[in-house]
């Protein structure tokens, strides 16, 4: 039975995969998940006065880490895309930068544990599409910049033998997604409210979308594999630009109006991904992802009317 610890566990990815390994009880043993008793430490307060996940940017708390000597470390912390070009830098530095450097250190205490680390594309660009090896992109924004540094220095320090670097490609539902421009619109549309909202987004650029139901039963398996390295997880099938999903979202009754779409400090080129590798790796063949758009809008509107 393996052990994972949770680092960002009130991440939506992270409760959506903890959600999903807690119907496999006899394979794995969760710890510090969103809902499991407090282990100690530093918590993060949140803006209205509630105690958040556990700060492993503070390196006092490496020791809740050690002590439960997990098989697997599972990051997911980090300061998400606020859709801002700049501001809140620190706080970005502290979150995607600063929890990596005291990671380099848990893992160098703990030889026998694995690290499976959240990284982004929003730090890469490409005329074509994304690869591994595609290089870092010159504009950077603060979140993807610092989530590059976070990224370097881990693949720098920690064993590459028991390290799988995971690019995420724009992932999208889940109950506690609030960055992705999907949920918000359907969000705000269940909800009957229709504020001003705005959006980092050229509509007319290719992006990849995978629901995060097939995410999760990705890193399942990549887990379940052992798999190593660096890999890119998106949906290649489906990549179209926004104004594509706006349209998709309208047929399924989500308003789209009262948006700003601010495409001055977005990620250079489309963010189409070549998953060849995660395929090799996890010896899927060609049916995944399983839920395409159309049925992914339909389970996020069912989600939010339950």
């Amino acid at each position: 039975m393996k052990k994972i610890f949770f680092v960002g566990e009130h991440s939506n990815i992270a409760r959506e995969l903890a959600l999903h390994l807690e119907n496999l009880k006899e394979e794995y043993t969760l710890v510090n998940t969103f809902h499991s008793p407090v282990l100690g430490g530093t918590r993060l307060h949140q803006s209205n006065g509630s105690i958040g996940e556990l700060d492993l940017a503070d390196e006092q708390n490496i020791h809740v880490v050690l002590r439960e000597k997990p098989d697997i470390i599972f990051n997911a912390s980090g300061k998400v895309n606020s859709y801002k070009c700049y501001g809140d830098e620190l706080d970005a530095f502290r979150s995607n930068t600063q929890t990596c450097h005291v990671l380099t250190k848990i893992m160098a205490k703990l030889p026998k544990t694995a690290l499976i680390h959240l990284s982004t594309t929003a730090s890469y660009t490409s005329p074509e599409v994304l690869t591994e090896d595609t290089p870092p992109q010159f504009f950077q924004t603060a979140y993807s910049f610092t989530k590059l540094l976070g990224e370097k220095h881990l693949l720098e320090f920690v064993d590459p033998n028991r390290f799988l670097n995971i690019r995420v490609v724009f992932v999208y539902g889940g109950i506690h997604d609030t960055s992705s421009v999907i949920s918000k619109l359907i969000q705000r549309h269940v909800f009957n409210s229709h504020p001003l909202v705005e959006f980092n987004m050229d509509l007319k650029r290719k992006k990849s979308l995978l629901h995060v139901s097939d995410f999760v039963k990705a890193v399942h398996r990549l887990i379940e594999v052992g798999a190593v390295g660096t890999l890119l997880i998106g949906n290649p099938k489906e990549a179209m630009p926004y104004s594509t999903v706006l349209g998709l979202l309208k047929q399924n009754g989500v308003a789209v109006e009262n948006v700003n779409w601010n495409a001055m400090c977005e990620s250079l080129g489309d963010h189409v991904p070549n998953v060849d590798d995660f395929y090799r790796t996890v010896e899927w063949n060609d049916n995944w992802p399983f839920v395409n758009l159309d049925a992914g809008i339909k389970l996020e509107l069912a989600r939010y009317k339950k």
